[in-house]
């Protein structure tokens, strides 16, 4: 009697363990780590994107992190540009909605938001950008050379968006020159 309920216990744990196990060990990069190392299995295939070329950044603010190579020619070009062009207190204007080089080249961003596009959620944000815009250009704007279809779609849902992008696009053409272009971005200097 004993006996049976002994083994109706670990027949019952088994089966809530067994699922679970199987979950995590498909799942959770640290459990298949460890699987790995205490099996004796090489680990080097867990890594993300490891079955893809792949790029180490070497700048500063991002030194070590692993891209593909692509992206990381993209952020390393970019990046070294804006370092060398500016000093650390120099604004530069990442339009509507790179402001990830802002941090990354360790440089201010312009107006409100690090993202421009976060100023169309207001007409007076967006007009308070646009003022300061005017008033104190930013010596250095960099742009997507176009936007993705989900970017469209999702900044100019509202026609108002539209608008409001159209008008910075204007003041940016017409107050500025392109001083250099990566794959993806549009690096413009002022007149």
């Amino acid at each position: 009697k004993l006996y049976g309920m002994t083994l109706c216990f670990v027949l019952f744990f088994m089966s809530s363990i067994g699922p679970a196990f199987n979950r995590y060990n498909r799942r959770f990069y640290a459990f298949q780590f460890a699987r790995n190392i205490l099996t004796g299995r090489e680990t080097a295939s867990l890594l993300p994107a490891s079955k893809n070329p792949s790029h180490r950044l070497g700048f500063e603010r991002a030194k070590g992190m692993i891209v593909s190579v692509e992206q990381g020619e993209e952020l390393e070009s970019v990046v070294a540009l804006i370092q060398q062009k500016t000093s650390p207190n120099d604004v530069v204007m990442t339009f509507p909605h790179l402001g990830a080089y802002n941090f990354l080249a360790d440089r201010p961003f312009f107006g409100r938001f690090p993202m421009i596009n976060l100023s169309w959620f207001s007409d007076r944000w967006h007009q308070e950008l646009i003022d300061e815009f005017r008033q104190n250009p930013p010596p250095y704007v960099i742009i997507p050379r176009e936007l993705t279809n989900f970017e469209s779609v999702g900044f100019f849902a509202n026609e108002a968006n539209q608008k409001k992008y159209d008008e910075m696009m204007g003041l940016i053409q017409d107050g500025y020159h392109l001083l250099a272009q990566t794959p993806r971005s549009l690096i413009y200097q002022i007149n």
